[in-house]
């Protein structure tokens, strides 16, 4: 009975989400465009200064992405921000949510931050591209970070790459001794690219991550109109994949968390994950949907403690 309310849920969630994924924004070059940003070395680009104009106050924080798109709302970066006492010499984690998961980021991701700052972290979560407040207002904007625009597909990866990056070069700044990232979905497919294309993290979780962007574009069924735009202009996505790079830290400081019911990301692109990283990394298999594995409870406080035994052990050993 649980299996099937695990698969139901996501079921339920796929459906709704269909028609939240923007069409008719296709563009009649972006096959050379998109081409041309896969083959360029700067694609996963680490920012040199950590976020600027940073405000912080009362919990919540803002600086400007590092990376422009034409919309100013998405420019400016949102989040959250948790600790006790002093930021100074605590590790950093940066919470990373999922696609269109505004509820999980709202209502979630906060006892998150709490369980984390009890750990004795600097706790942060931040709003991806085009999400919650990033959403663009201007008429004709691309209001979501998936669309058949597949150059802006890119670019929101890109940008939300870059502004993960700023913040955790932000944290070192403010004396973090070092700093780790928890992705769930989307987001643990930026968790991954981050370890993989930076040197600023020194572990992470990724929770049902999407590994192979084709493979998610082929399966599920709100990708629809990705499908026809690619189907117009085929190209190859497989530089973006996960399985494509290796995390740049020891591999035991990295942890995948699958899902056994889940309805958006095929179990086998996690263990082809698994695989390609050499089965280095820990790889907990869990008895949850896509959607149920992020609700709180001792599933969540067990992947909190596993990372605050890796910083606290880190930490002994520097000194």
């Amino acid at each position: 009975m649980l299996e099937w309310l695990h698969r139901q849920i996501d079921l339920w969630t796929i459906e709704l989400a269909c028609g939240l994924v923007e069409k008719g924004r296709r563009r009649t070059n972006q096959k050379e465009l998109a081409e041309q940003l896969l083959s360029d070395p700067r694609l996963f680009l680490v920012p040199g200064r950590p976020a600027e104009n940073f405000k912080q106050q009362a919990g919540k924080f803002t600086f400007e992405s590092g990376f422009k798109s034409p919309w100013p709302e998405n420019n400016l970066v949102h989040g959250r921000i948790q600790f006790h006492g002093e930021s100074r010499g605590k590790p950093g984690i940066i919470l990373l949510h999922g696609w269109n998961c505004e509820v999980a980021y709202q209502l979630m991701f906060p006892k998150l931050e709490q369980w984390f700052a009890d750990e004795g972290f600097l706790a942060a979560s931040i709003e991806l591209p085009f999400h919650r407040s990033r959403k663009p207002s201007t008429p004709g904007a691309i209001g979501n970070f998936l669309s058949d625009d597949l150059v802006n597909l890119i670019h929101a990866i890109q940008q939300a790459f870059q502004d993960i990056c700023s913040l955790g070069l932000w944290m070192k700044a403010q004396g973090a001794t070092e700093i780790y990232v928890l992705g769930f979905s989307l987001g643990g497919y930026l968790a991954g690219a981050v370890l993989a294309h930076s040197q600023i993290f020194r572990g992470g979780v990724l929770i049902t991550p999407m590994v192979r962007v084709g493979q998610l574009i082929k399966d599920v069924k709100f990708c629809e109109p990705i499908r026809s735009s690619l189907a117009m202009d085929p190209f190859n996505f497989e530089i973006l994949n996960l399985t494509s790079s290796k995390p740049v830290i020891p591999l035991d400081r990295v942890l995948l968390v699958q899902a056994s019911q889940d309805q958006f990301i095929s179990g086998e692109t996690i263990d082809q994950l698994h695989r390609s990283w050499n089965n280095g990394v820990e790889l907990w298999k869990a008895p949850a949907g896509h959607i149920t594995i992020m609700m709180p409870g001792k599933r969540l406080k067990s992947i909190v403690k596993w990372l605050s035994a890796k910083a606290n052990r880190s930490s002994q050993t520097n000194h």
